[in-house]
């Protein structure tokens, strides 16, 4: 047990910068998860050697990683709140989160910079029967026992917020929308991600107590082998997710990576370059986004300044980076191109059947959603090959 939870505690140092390295879509959300199973790894790590570890100068050195502790939950809850907002930003309040890493970080630095000596007289009580850090005070502003008393409620703190989050998707998304693949992907991901959050936070209750019943480490590592190896599995649960499924990382639906390989294994010409990106959307679900921007273009919304993708994505509930992958993989155009393409038609019904009367161009270029004429005149050239002084000139020809 002992060096499998060392081999799954390094799967999960290394886990995270293959997901940085590999992700092409949802890449700050994606740096939450990765920062998560990283401290996650690390703090599974320290555990081992704390438990069964007999070099002195690495109890010590996984000592001074205690406070990273408190980045686990809030990493995790920005995550989850990250995919079913679709919004990866943080706010002045959200840092409100980082508090106890803060005080915890602060609290430790007398500790960090002691002379090697009294580190290995801690990390020696981490090795003998009693293992009463509580004496040293190696933090000077959380004591030990409130330290695991705080670990505890924190984690159970963020395992409720997840599952807030992920409740109040499922009423917004249950209608209906559940159906479309992408939805249905996502939404099973945050349920398994969440279900296995609280198993972590129910697992740490019970070991935490056993550390508090038992003052002999021996009799504590008895009673509590099986909560240590359970631990591990439920890490290793979240390691194979991300590597099993990996359309998590861009959520995509899992069930057209077949259809890929089936086609590609019988005619390999078909899929060239970025137009296996293309595939990985469903026809259902481009059927889906495509009725959105019908219903955006027939409600004359690209003509509002402020029309953005953001709109569309709160307007919609679908996710920014899925409109983003259909503009430029499925459509092959950008948004912002589309978006002008559409004004440009626009200002060219009004330029042609006769409503722009007493309109100057510019007036024109602002009823079409265009801020500044040097924008409307260059994206005129750009769909017309004429500037609107040219075009109205030559006879609307």
């Amino acid at each position: 047990m002992n060096f499998s939870t060392v081999f799954i505690a390094f799967v999960g140092l290394f886990l995270p910068f293959l997901i940085l390295s590999v992700n092409k879509g949802y890449k700050t959300v994606n740096r939450y998860l990765a920062a998560y199973l990283f401290f996650s790894a690390l703090y599974l790590l320290g555990n081992f050697y704390f438990f069964y570890g007999e070099s002195l100068q690495v109890i010590s050195f996984f000592l001074l990683f205690h406070p990273f502790f408190f980045l686990i939950g809030p990493l995790s809850f920005f995550y989850v709140r990250a995919i079913v907002t679709d919004n990866n930003k943080l706010n002045k309040i959200d840092f409100l989160h980082f508090v106890l890493f803060i005080l915890s970080f602060v609290g430790l630095l007398p500790f960090m910079f002691s002379d090697g000596a009294y580190k290995e007289l801690v990390a020696s009580e981490m090795k003998s029967e009693t293992w009463d850090l509580a004496k040293y005070q190696i933090n000077k502003i959380i004591p030990h026992k409130a330290d695991q008393f705080i670990c505890v409620v924190q984690t159970i703190f963020y395992s409720i917020n997840h599952w807030v989050l992920v409740l109040t998707q499922h009423r917004r998304w249950k209608k209906g929308m559940l159906k479309v693949p992408q939805y249905k992907l996502i939404h099973k991901w945050l349920l398994t991600f969440s279900t296995i959050y609280a198993l972590v936070a129910i697992n740490y209750f019970i070991v935490v107590v056993l550390i508090w019943v038992y003052d002999d480490k021996s009799e504590f590592l008895a009673r509590a082998n099986i909560f240590l190896l359970i631990a591990s599995v439920i890490f290793m649960a979240v390691n194979l997710s991300v590597l099993a499924f990996p359309e998590i990382l861009y959520g995509l639906p899992q069930e057209n990576k077949v259809v890929l390989e089936v086609v590609e294994a019988v005619e390999p010409q078909l899929i060239v370059g970025e137009k296996l990106v293309s595939q990985l959307f469903s026809d259902e679900y481009v059927l889906h986004i495509e009725e959105v921007l019908n219903e955006q273009i027939r409600l004359k919304r690209f003509t509002g300044s402020e029309f953005k993708l953001i709109q569309i994505s709160a307007m919609s509930s679908i996710p920014m980076h899925h409109l983003s992958y259909y503009f430029n993989t499925v459509k092959e155009i950008s948004f912002a191109d589309w978006r002008n393409k559409l004004r440009i038609d626009s200002a060219l019904e009004l330029m042609g059947n006769g409503t722009n009367s007493g309109l100057t161009l510019n007036a024109v270029a602002l009823k079409c959603g265009f801020t500044a004429p040097s924008t409307f005149i260059r994206a005129f050239r750009q769909f017309t090959g004429k500037t609107p002084s040219d075009y109205m000139k030559g006879g609307n020809m």
